[in-house]
């Protein structure tokens, strides 16, 4: 059944136009393809006794407001609220490693450093804050379910660690102001993220799809917890030559909303303080371009670009339109055994 599945995602998915002599290939991780573009996390699973390092970079703005299904005129909400949000802005920088002790388990941890920048309007004044520091840490085991010839599936648990702030403020004419849920650089709670991927490849591409959920299951310390929900992702990569590959996909994502609230911000104030104003669902146009460096001093290094365009927005109440969002990365894998 799992080589039906596959078989048909391999002609199915973006990268349709490869031949089905994808039945008698074998998967080769030595190829640019072999990875799906930055955006997308546990898309892969290691070798045994390989270690791999990365840095990743990602670039995103949410601009304008969305309800439900259509964005409207921020400015109108002026005469609801006293203050409006206009932008954000997130840079994030992440570091992390993997290894395979042995066939057929990949760990993992990652961590970052996160920096947003809100723009925000009221009826006589422009304003911004910022808030940076640590993100949460995450580590993930990835465990092979399947591995044959061309076709891999793999399924994976991660556990994050709640090393981020919530309590990121802002001091304006002498008063301390608790930043919204948005401007928060952490949950506050320990959180699941189950995954499950499939992927297929041929001679002249791959393909690839991969389920990931967020559970959470406590209110953290300011009596909220951020949204559960689940993100889907496929795509299909073409390799160029022995260096590059290009990719293009789709994302669904669907957001619960938070439930609870900090008892510090006042959702009469900004849309983006009310709790009930969060999630939806999203779709997502990424398009990648994936580069392995086969010689030379940067022999075994890969790069990777992505530029990701949402093509629908359905909104739960009054939010943050999403704008376009760039992610690069660096990897480089090594083996010990």
């Amino acid at each position: 059944m799992l080589r039906r599945i596959l078989a048909v995602a391999l002609v199915a998915l973006p990268a349709a136009t490869m031949s089905l002599s994808a039945q008698e290939y074998t998967w080769n991780p030595d190829r640019p393809d072999a990875w799906a573009s930055p955006g997308i996390l546990g898309d892969r699973t290691l070798s045994s006794g390989d270690v791999q390092i990365w840095y990743r970079f990602h670039d995103g703005t949410v601009e304008g407001i969305q309800f439900g299904k259509e964005e409207i005129d921020g400015l109108l909400l002026l005469d609801v609220y006293p203050i409006v949000p206009l932008s954000r802005s997130s840079q994030i920088h992440e570091g992390g490693i993997a290894f395979s002790p042995f066939g057929g388990l990949t760990l993992s941890a990652r961590g970052s450093w996160i920096q947003y920048t809100l723009d925000e309007i009221s009826s006589d004044e422009l304003f911004t804050s910022t808030s940076s520091g640590i993100g949460d840490i995450e580590v993930e085991a990835l465990v092979d379910a399947y591995n044959d010839g061309p076709f891999r599936a793999h399924a994976g648990m991660a556990v994050s660690i709640p090393t981020g702030s919530i309590d990121e403020q802002l001091v304006s004419n002498g008063n301390t102001i608790q930043l919204p849920y948005m401007m928060q650089t952490g949950s506050g709670t320990v959180d699941l993220f189950p995954s499950a991927a499939v992927l297929a490849m041929n001679e002249m591409g791959s393909v690839g799809a991969r389920i990931r959920g967020t559970i959470r299951f406590m209110d953290n310390d300011r009596g909220y917890r951020l949204p559960q929900g689940v993100e889907l992702a496929a795509w299909g990569a073409r390799q160029l030559n022995e260096w590059f590959s290009v990719s293009g996909g789709v994302v669904f994502e669907h957001m619960g909303q938070i439930k609870g609230a900090d008892a510090d911000l006042d959702l009469a104030i900004s849309p983006v303080e009310d709790p009930t104003f969060t999630g939806g669902t999203f779709v997502d146009i990424p398009l990648g371009l994936n580069l392995y460096v086969r010689n030379g001093l940067l022999a075994g290094n890969r790069f990777g670009l992505e530029a990701r365009w949402p093509v629908s927005q359905d909104a739960e109440g009054a939010q943050l339109r999403r704008d376009r969002r760039i992610t690069a990365r660096w990897q480089k894998a090594i083996s010990l055994f």
